[in-house]
């Protein structure tokens, strides 16, 4: 019988990542995606992400009652485009899916409850 090693694994806390932190600034951002619940949300916003090359560095997501909640952290330094413009270019899927998504920089939201 074949052994699997599960020794690889992202551990953001890592010497070697840790390095990598300290070298390589990320530009994080914290997405919010409220409303009812239906198939395939995770999957349209992901992909529209994926789009602008946008990476998802952490994301938790429930459903509470039949609504669905979810945040994502993701690192904005791949994109092309400007904060607005992310932000405008998820209002297709906001439409789409008639959910509330709301992105908000990181460093603003840590400085809000540093306060």
């Amino acid at each position: 019988m074949k052994q699997i090693d599960n020794s690889a694994s992202c551990d953001y806390d890592s010497p070697d990542t840790a390095s990598r932190k300290e070298a390589i600034p990320l530009t994080k951002a914290l997405i919010t995606v409220t409303g009812l619940d239906t198939t395939g949300i995770i999957a349209r916003v992901a992909t529209r992400l994926y789009e602008m090359n946008i990476n998802i560095l952490d994301i938790s997501q429930t459903i509470l009652g039949g609504y669905f909640t979810m945040m994502m952290v993701v690192d904005l330094d791949g994109a092309t485009l400007s904060f607005q413009q992310i932000d405008d270019a998820l209002q297709p899927v906001r439409d789409e899916l008639k959910m509330a998504i709301h992105m908000q920089r990181m460093d603003i939201f840590d400085a809000m409850h540093r306060i």
